[in-house]
C-alpha cells in the first residue's frame, strides 16, 4: 500500500511495477495511467460487482447548490440509475420522500430522469426542501468517473 493510504496511488504503484516503469524518469505519466488504464477498468469492476450481487452497490449525494425554480438538475456522469430521493434529519433518519413519477402520472409528478437530467416536480424551492433536513439521492453507480 502507498504511504499515503490512497487506493489510487497504490494502484499506480502496482501498475508501474507490472510495467517495469520507475516513478523517477517514468515513461508514462500518472495522468496517462489513470486515464488510459485505471479509469476504463473502473467501469468493468463496478459492472462485474453489480452483476454478481443480489443488492447492487449504492452511493448517495446531497442535493445542494440548486437554484430556486430549477426545471432540472444535471446528474454527475457516474450515476447509473437512481433508487430513491429522500430527506434526512440530523440523526440520518428519513423524514420525507420525493416519489418517482413522471409528468403524466394522475397523482402528479415527483421526479423522473431524462438522459442525464433529473427533473423534480414541483420545481425546486431550496427553502422548503432544506428546512429541517437535506435531500439525498441514492443511486447505483455506473463506474464512469475520473478518479
Amino acid at each position: 500500500m502507498h504511504s499515503t493510504g490512497s487506493i489510487l496511488m497504490t494502484t499506480l504503484e502496482r501498475v508501474r511495477t507490472f510495467l517495469d516503469d520507475p516513478s523517477l524518469d517514468a515513461k508514462y505519466s500518472n495522468d496517462f495511467l489513470v486515464r488510459q488504464i485505471i479509469e476504463p477498468e473502473m467501469i468493468n469492476v463496478i459492472t462485474a460487482l453489480n452483476g454478481v450481487r443480489d443488492e447492487p452497490i449504492l452511493s448517495k449525494f446531497l442535493l445542494t447548490g440548486i437554484l430556486d425554480n430549477a426545471e432540472y438538475i444535471e446528474l454527475p456522469p457516474n450515476v447509473g440509475s437512481i433508487i430513491r430521493i429522500a430527506k434526512l434529519d440530523a440523526n440520518n433518519q428519513i423524514v420525507a420522500d420525493i416519489p418517482k413519477r413522471d409528468e403524466n402520472d394522475p397523482r402528479g409528478a415527483g421526479w423522473f430522469v431524462d438522459g442525464r437530467d433529473l427533473h423534480l416536480r414541483p420545481e425546486w424551492d431550496s427553502s422548503a426542501y432544506t428546512a429541517a433536513g437535506n435531500y439525498h439521492v441514492w443511486y447505483i453507480p455506473s463506474g464512469d468517473f475520473n478518479p
